[in-house]
C-alpha cells in the first residue's frame, strides 16, 4: 500500500483501544481500530500474542492487539471486540493469531494462571503443569483464542509458530534485552 501511513500505540500490557484515522503513535495502549482506507495499524511482540481482527466482508473496520498476559488479564481482545461491534453489530468478524511463545516454553507464576482465569477462560484451556515441574506453564494463545470464542469469533486462524523455538523470530524469553520486536500489521484498501 505505497503511500499508507502506519498508526501505533505506546504498548503498556492494558485494554485500552484506540481509534484512529491517520498514521502515528495514537497514545498508551495494547490496540489500535481504525474504519479509515490506507491506515496500516501496527502492533510489536516478542513473545506476547498478536491479534489481527477484521470487521465485515468485505472489511469496514480493522484491529491490531498487543495481548501479553497482562492484557489478556484485562480483558484486551473483549475491549477490541466490543469495539468493533459498537460499528457494526451484524457484521462478522475474522481473526488471526500470529507468532508467540507456546504453552511448552512459558514457564509462569501462579499469579499468572489466577488473572487468567479470573476473566473466565477454564485453567485446561491454557494451563500445562508438566511432571517435575515446579511452576505451571501457560498458553496465551490459547487463552487469547478462547476469549475471542467467548466473544462469538468462529473464524479464527492461528499460526503456528513459536517465538521461543523459532530462531528467525524475535523472543524476549529466549534472547533478552538484546532482541527486537515483530510487527503485526493489518489496514484495508482504499
Amino acid at each position: 500500500m505505497p503511500g499508507a501511513s502506519v498508526a501505533r500505540v505506546h504498548q503498556v500490557h492494558g485494554a485500552t483501544v484506540h481509534r484512529v484515522e491517520d498514521g502515528g503513535v495514537a497514545g498508551e495502549g495494547d490496540g489500535v481500530l481504525t474504519t479509515t482506507p490506507g491506515v496500516i495499524l501496527a502492533v510489536r511482540t516478542a513473545d506476547c500474542v498478536p491479534v489481527l481482527l477484521v470487521l465485515g466482508t468485505p472489511a469496514v473496520a480493522v484491529a491490531a492487539v498487543h495481548a501479553g498476559w497482562r492484557g489478556v488479564a484485562a480483558d484486551i481482545l473483549g475491549v477490541a471486540v466490543r469495539a468493533l461491534r459498537k460499528l457494526d453489530a451484524a457484521a462478522t468478524i475474522q481473526a488471526v493469531i500470529g507468532p508467540a511463545i507456546s504453552g511448552s516454553r512459558y514457564e509462569v507464576g501462579e499469579e499468572v494462571v489466577d488473572a487468567i482465569r479470573a476473566t473466565g477462560v477454564p485453567v485446561d484451556a491454557f494451563v500445562q503443569r508438566p511432571a517435575g515441574a515446579p511452576r505451571p506453564f501457560a498458553d496465551v494463545r490459547a487463552a487469547a483464542r478462547w476469549q475471542l470464542q467467548r466473544e462469538g469469533i468462529h473464524d479464527i486462524e492461528q499460526l503456528p509458530h513459536c517465538t521461543y523455538d523459532d530462531p528467525s523470530l524475535w523472543s524476549h524469553r529466549r534472547d533478552g534485552r538484546t532482541r527486537g520486536s515483530l510487527a503485526a500489521l493489518i489496514g484495508m484498501v482504499g
